[in-house]
């Protein structure tokens, strides 16, 4: 029962705002905890997987693009269904994005505007940007994942800040070791760090900084306005503020004293009008107009109220005309030509066109894996031996950030299958250890005139040494060179090689590799 104004505390809603800021905390340790766990041997007790399936955005336009019902959709559907009970509450209290965006826009209160104007048009436009993406989904381009907050936070805590402590950590504990001389309990410290918390390795992305500063980026236009990317920019947001919009739990003002607009200079997402209503679509629940409504009467409540009406003579904002015909236009033919994808492909340089690339293994089909991926970097994370590395235009455009088996970073692990099992979208199908042994990623192919059994007297067997399939995919034959020499020189058995890329990554041979592995 809501209790009557002067009955209310001074500063009514405070308890609200530190259970919302409480959640906000507790669910970005455990978002952070998701992320960091990603690695071998996959101990965290929440898989990697649910983050994602979380968002119905990735999931949504991943199975429209795509033409399949993905399994996480259960997680997804409990997101919308809780918006719309709620309202927008995932992005107030849950998104790790908005978060991280909250605590910059705390610490550079001083230096961003104050004064908020009305809701205007501009905030449209994340409404066009979903359908934009909507519509290339149709057609079967998945781009939802260039857009998406959750894989946008994941992406640069995965290739930026999560290398970044290991190195730093790793470096601290070398230097204190070499300065205790190994002292004992120290060094059982770091082991136990080094077995439940770090890495075994340290993984390296060649353009994380691209990755990096597109983060960057988000988190400095919070100096425009606060959450300034979820107002004008998220998709995800444009897609629960439809549902929000329908939302049971509800904001209505009270006696406003008019012309205060205390509640609008605090909302964080400028969804308060000037007549002190408000559009529940854009609202995030953070309930900070609560604390700062100077008559204490503004409330949210499950009651059915009428919201977003404004009264005789307050001006309409922009945004309460929709979206203009001029706008209509423009979305559709930026979707049209967006869509022209056999057309697009004709006209690309060679330098950009798609390469066959070697893909982790349970890999779908090129085309089909190109477009469920959601480029969220698990596979990449989780992978023991950093083989895993985003593309750039290596398979083209449309490849951009999927990853692939880079052969000169290093090798496909044999004993491990982790890549399928992260993977929230099937783009990477979940193989069991066995499965996994069988799967061919490439074929590996000798050039006899780089080899040195084959084009000298040296004897090196490197590549036969290192195969880690049991009867070896790498045989060796006995031939005798042109000065007599009985040389033995390894074969590839294209029946047994898998394409691990071990045998590329040892080759002692340079610049060149005498054996690589290509794809089939």
């Amino acid at each position: 029962m809501t209790p009557r104004p002067d009955q209310r505390p001074k500063k009514y809603g405070t308890h609200l705002i530190r259970w919302r800021q409480a959640a906000q905390t507790v669910f970005f340790l455990i978002w952070v905890y998701i992320i960091w766990t990603t690695k071998y041997p996959l101990k965290g007790f929440v898989h990697p997987a649910v983050l994602f399936q979380l968002d119905p955005l990735l999931m949504s336009l991943t199975a429209i693009a795509e033409r399949v019902w993905l399994s996480g959709w259960f997680w997804a559907l409990l997101t919308l269904v809780v918006t719309l009970v709620w309202g927008r509450v995932f992005c107030g209290w849950f998104c790790p994005l908005g978060t991280v965006m909250d605590g910059v826009a705390a610490l550079v209160y001083r230096f961003r505007r104050k004064q908020e104007k009305a809701p205007g048009w501009a905030q449209r436009i994340k409404y066009m940007l979903l359908g934009l993406l909507a519509a290339l989904g149709l057609a079967g381009w998945q781009w939802a994942w260039m857009f998406d907050p959750l894989t946008i936070f994941v992406r640069a805590f995965s290739f930026n800040l999560h290398p970044a402590v290991n190195q730093t950590v790793d470096r601290v504990f070398a230097w204190a070791l070499t300065v205790t001389q190994d002292y004992p309990p120290l060094e059982m410290f770091y082991y136990q760090l080094k077995d439940n918390v770090l890495d075994i390795s340290h993984p390296a992305f060649p353009h994380a900084g691209v990755i990096g500063w597109i983060f960057l980026l988000i988190l400095a236009a919070v100096l425009l306005q606060r959450r300034f990317w979820c107002r004008y920019v998220c998709p995800l947001g444009a897609l629960l503020g439809a549902v929000a919009r329908f939302s049971w739990y509800r904001r209505t003002p009270g006696e406003c004293r008019g012309g205060c607009a205390a509640c609008r200079n605090t909302c964080r997402t400028n969804a308060i009008e000037n007549d002190g209503t408000y559009r529940p679509g854009e609202c995030v629940v953070c309930f900070d107009c609560l604390k700062v409504c100077p008559t204490q009467t503004t409330r949210f409540s499950f009651r059915r109220l009428p919201v977003s009406t404004p009264s005789a003579g307050a001006p309409v904002s922009p945004g309460d005309r929709g979206i203009s015909r001029a706008q209509f236009l423009l979305l559709v033919g930026g979707a049209m030509a967006l869509t022209a994808r056999q057309s697009a492909a004709l006209v690309l340089p060679a330098s950009m066109r798609r390469m066959q690339l070697l893909r982790p293994p349970g890999a779908l089909p090129e085309a089909e894996f190109v477009q469920r991926c959601v480029r969220c970097g698990n596979c990449m994370k989780v992978c023991l031996t950093n083989v895993l590395q985003p593309a750039v235009m290596e398979s083209g455009p449309e490849g951009i950030w999927t990853p692939y088996v880079a052969p000169a970073v290093a090798y496909c692990e044999y004993q491990c299958n982790l890549c399928g099992q992260v993977c929230p979208t099937g783009a990477i199908r979940p193989l069991t250890l066995e499965q996994k042994k069988q799967t061919k990623l490439g074929l590996a192919a000798v050039h006899r005139d780089l080899c040195k059994p084959w084009i000298s007297d040296s004897q090196c067997l490197v590549c036969e040494e290192h195969c880690p399939v049991a009867s070896k995919a790498i045989k060796v034959i006995e031939q005798r060179n042109e000065r007599g020499k009985l040389m033995r020189r390894p074969v590839v058995d294209a029946s047994l090689c898998v394409g691990c890329a071990i045998c590329e990554n040892k080759c002692p041979a340079r610049p060149q590799r005498a054996i690589t592995v290509l794809s089939l």
